[in-house]
């Protein structure tokens, strides 16, 4: 029943590898390219428009869609396998960024959220005759330094112990830690005892983050097989797959999606309610998305709420492939969290790889239990409570024929504002507080200064409005001003505004962004 758009370019449709984000920060646009002519493209989804940007021309299929979009809405992306470029996706202005020896081949790039480092790897050998016979190929993965172009001379090289399965892979710069880097030992992955490491340009320490279980049986050479990881969006946790028991039946203890400390001295199991592949992870850790392989030439795409470990099956459908990479769905949750886009096959073009999207914007704003509801186009609330979200505190109600919400005494609403342009612009807004006037206190809203520091750990509330009560009991508005209001994704909690009654509860039917 639920709608799925689809773009199919007219050859191989593409997008970015699973590990970058290719959504533009409004959570509206995200970048495709086709293989044939190598040419990277924008697509607005609400207004299903289609802009070219660059001929990248890599020449290879899965590979032309290399692009990894920041949040302050920069792309950097791989032109021709040697080169590195940039572009304002507010202005298209692009340039290049750094190049490399054209015999390394830049594979899959990825950049901190502040756009100042990237990472990738490229191939080389020890000596221009092994280059020649293919020998003692081991992988580098290098850091840019995408302000001045150059290359750290502080590289993390692993050539693991291996003759079958020698290469690192899937680099990824920690978005908010530049000096962590997470990749990957690859292979086929029951094979593969120690699939997923941290790397430390500082230091050059390489060491597992997550340590996988032994031997148990059959012909592998591990317990517990794992993979496709990624990290969060304010780099504090990874996510990755533990596969499941059906496809590797020598996988031991829990499996499903599992989320991780970027130190790895915690883990979370999610959820296992399907033999998950990929996943992604929002911009506000609290949702997943998550592809499957089943056991047959079909993959579903799921939504997880983080919170409450429910799973929601978004779209089931064919891969007459057999499901084979690149042919996995690798879906992607917009920023916003109203849109998820995945790779499908195009069932009425011989199977063509396209890419598609859908709106969730029913089970992110809806249909959390007691939680994060849509009021408007432009605020969604979240309850919490003594430090931990409440599935129950906040529930829709109606007071005087007006569908509202109550916080008890000395409790706390969170509210997100969605049309912020990126998550860290400081500007001054005005809202529109539509509240039932009581006999005792009044409501204060909290939020959080520009003049903090953006990655600053303790980046709470340090300004707050109040509104106080005239004992009407009738239903009021208040506008009120938020001088240069912080909207990092960072700030207290990842919302921009905590609405708090004084001495009373509150009662809140709506918030209006008026300017």
């Amino acid at each position: 029943g639920r709608t799925v758009k689809m773009i199919d370019l007219g050859s191989y449709t593409l997008r970015p590898y699973v590990t970058n984000q290719h959504w533009t920060p409004d959570g509206k646009r995200f970048v495709v390219a086709e293989n044939v002519h190598g040419i990277l493209y924008e697509y607005n989804v609400e207004e299903e428009t289609l802009r070219a940007l660059d001929i990248i021309d890599t020449g290879v299929a899965w590979d032309a869609g290399f692009a990894s979009i920041t949040p302050n809405n920069v792309m950097f992306y791989i032109k021709s396998l040697s080169e590195i470029w940039k572009m304002d996706m507010n202005t298209y202005q692009k340039s290049l960024v750094a190049k490399v020896d054209p015999c390394h081949s830049i594979n899959v790039i990825q950049v901190t959220d502040d756009g100042k480092y990237a990472t990738c790897y490229w191939v080389e050998q020890d000596s221009e005759e092994d280059f020649i016979g293919e020998q003692n190929v081991y992988r580098v993965i290098p850091r840019l330094n995408c302000e001045t172009g150059e290359w750290d001379n502080k590289t993390i090289v692993k050539r693991f112990d291996d003759d079958q399965f020698p290469h690192a892979g899937h680099p990824q710069l920690n978005p908010r830690y530049d000096n962590l880097a997470m990749f990957c030992h690859e292979g086929t992955t029951t094979y593969i005892p120690d699939r997923i490491w941290l790397g430390n340009y500082d230091t050059g320490e390489m060491r597992q983050l997550f340590i996988q279980a032994g031997v148990r049986g059959n012909d592998a050479i591990t317990g517990e097989t794992t993979g496709h990881e990624v990290w969060g969006v304010n780099g504090e946790y990874a996510y990755f797959v533990k596969y499941p028991k059906s496809i590797y039946v020598d996988n031991v203890g829990k499996c499903g999606v599992v989320r991780i400390d970027k130190d790895g001295s915690n883990r979370e199991y999610i959820n296992h309610d399907f033999d998950y592949w990929h996943c992604y992870p929002s911009d506000d850790d609290n949702w997943v998305t998550s592809d499957t392989i089943e056991h047959g030439p079909h993959a579903k795409v799921v939504l997880i709420d983080i919170r409450t470990y429910r799973s929601y099956v978004l779209a089931d459908f064919s891969c007459p492939r057999g499901g084979n990479h690149p042919f996995q769905p690798h879906p992607i949750i917009a920023p916003k969290r109203k849109y998820v886009s995945f790779v499908m096959t195009n069932p009425n073009k011989e199977h063509r790889l396209a890419c598609a999207w859908m709106d969730v914007s029913d089970i992110t704003y809806n249909e959390y239990p007691g939680g994060r509801v849509k009021m408007n186009d432009d605020v969604t609330y979240v309850s919490y409570n003594d430090g931990e979200f409440c599935s129950c505190q906040v529930d829709a109600g109606e007071v005087d024929g007006k569908r509202s919400y109550t916080i008890p005494r000395w409790r706390s609403m969170y509210a997100d504002i969605n049309d912020s342009i990126t998550t860290d612009v400081n500007t001054s807004i005005k809202l529109r507080i539509t509240y039932m006037d009581k006999q005792l206190g009044g409501l204060m809203v909290y939020y959080t200064s520009a003049e903090k520091d953006n990655y600053d750990v303790a980046n709470h509330e340090d300004k707050c409005h109040v509104i106080r009560y005239t004992g009407t009991n009738t239903w009021k508005t208040a506008d009120i001003e938020i001088d240069q209001i912080n909207m990092s994704n960072r700030c207290s909690h990842r919302t921009d505004l905590r609405i708090q009654g004084v001495d009373a509860e509150a009662t809140v039917a709506d918030i209006e962004v008026i300017k």
